[in-house]
């Protein structure tokens, strides 16, 4: 049975992580309700609750920590993850679910990484006492543009390998992040050099980057609705439902002992070292996709062509067929195997190709309608990193904040060299065969 530890980091990763625990207990409700210690004892656990919660001395909590150093967000997102819990009589947090600081890491990615190191032996230790030794993964959300986000993200996962080694673990769990990163409305003025420092960290030592990026997420949804300012906070369910998705099929299995866990899917997209990150596609979206679904108005290829316009899709680049390098696509709902391999192809996919790979996943008894959720690597993800390369590179020419960044150590000449290697892998990733 896949457990999952998923870690949420900074204000952005604590506010859509607040919003994946509220869909996982919401489709996990009926389980939640009726399950107790004294039902189920220290190692009988029922294998929905398995995957996201786990008994912890005297109670049960999700598998989750809560990490932000800035103490004028961090109170009152705890508070919002208490509020999810409160429903369910034998969920709780305990200490071991939250990691609190003092100050914030001033939108730097250096400070973030001298702040993690600090906190290095309380990490650890939350991780350890969270299952992390007998995970099958380990998921971060987080935003790559700022501080926290940015710099307690990679240290973390830069360290995992080595923490793995101290604790005997022989097959280490998959790392999957899911990365907000740069764009060219970013109001964070060094997030291009946060978000490269970020990315050349996560593609050497994480498994998968499942990456988002606001001017997708607020254009498309300000286009589906016709509503012209939509917040951050409207956004941030958006991406918990791509989070909670990847663990489907791991957690209703569409057949009675089909267990597709993601750790497939992600060995799937993982196919050279410059092409792990994948632009993530979703329908339905809006209340009115989702009425469009239940009143069988789409059908399961429409729904697939749907997924991939630019109004469903959370990475400003363009999803042509010519330029994918891989490509998995998963339906949530009444549907086989045949159903969504037919569906791909009637859409234009052609799922028998080695690199192009389809799976399923029910739905939870409160849930009426089906899903689908479209996993790509391509070539097209050059486009914006190219931007977000040019914007750091403009203010690298300047020396525009080196020195913030020379203040923890990191010289100017380690920012260049970190440049050019993001520049060689879009070089790289641009070269590909598809």
């Amino acid at each position: 049975m896949a457990q999952i530890l998923t870690i949420f980091v900074g204000q952005c990763g604590n506010q859509v992580g607040s919003h994946l625990l509220r869909q996982i207990c919401d489709e996990h409700s009926h389980t939640l309700h009726n399950i107790s210690i004294e039902k189920i004892g220290i190692d009988r656990h029922p294998e929905d609750m398995e995957i996201f919660f786990r008994v912890y001395g005297d109670k049960i909590i999700p598998r989750i920590l809560s990490l932000d150093m800035d103490p004028s967000t961090t109170g009152y997102l705890i508070d919002d993850i208490r509020k999810i819990l409160e429903p369910y009589e034998n969920l709780g947090l305990d200490t071991v679910n939250v990691l609190q600081g003092t100050g914030g890491c001033a939108k730097n990615w250096g400070v973030g990484n001298t702040m993690a190191e600090q906190h290095e032996e309380d990490i650890k230790t939350r991780l350890f006492e969270l299952g992390a030794s007998t995970a099958s993964g380990i998921h971060f959300i987080h935003s790559a543009g700022g501080g926290t986000g940015s710099g307690f993200t990679s240290y973390i996962v830069r360290k995992l390998k080595t923490w793995f080694k101290e604790w005997n673990v022989t097959i280490p769990p998959r790392i999957i992040t899911f990365s907000i990163i740069s764009s060219s409305q970013d109001p964070v003025t060094t997030s291009p050099y946060n978000t490269i420092l970020t990315l050349n960290t996560l593609r050497e030592h994480a498994d998968a980057l499942v990456l988002f990026d606001n001017n997708a997420l607020m254009g498309g949804m300000a286009r589906l609705t016709q509503i012209p300012n939509f917040d951050y906070s409207e956004i941030n369910p958006v991406i918990a439902k791509i989070c909670s998705s990847i663990s489907a099929p791991s957690r209703f299995p569409r057949r009675q002992g089909q267990n597709i866990d993601f750790v497939d899917i992600v060995s799937n997209l993982n196919i050279h070292k410059d092409a792990k990150m994948s632009v993530p596609s979703y329908f339905p979206l809006t209340k009115e996709e989702e009425e469009s679904v239940i009143s069988k108005q789409v059908n399961l290829n429409e729904m697939i062509n749907i997924a991939l316009d630019e109004n469903h899709t959370f990475l400003t680049c363009p999803l042509e067929n010519d330029k994918t390098i891989a490509m998995n696509i998963m339906g949530r709902g009444p549907w086989g195997m045949d159903e969504i391999g037919q569906a791909a192809n009637l859409a234009g996919i052609e799922v028998n190709t080695p690199n192009i790979h389809h799976n399923v996943a029910g739905m939870p008894p409160n849930r009426a309608f089906g899903n689908v959720l479209i996993l790509s690597t391509t070539k097209a993800e050059t486009e914006p990193f190219t931007d977000i390369y040019e914007r750091a590179m403009w203010l690298f020419d300047r020396e525009y904040y080196l020195e913030y960044y020379e203040e923890q150590g990191y010289s100017k000449q380690f920012l260049k060299t970190e440049l050019n290697s993001f520049n060689e892998m879009i070089e790289s990733l641009r070269g590909l065969k598809t």
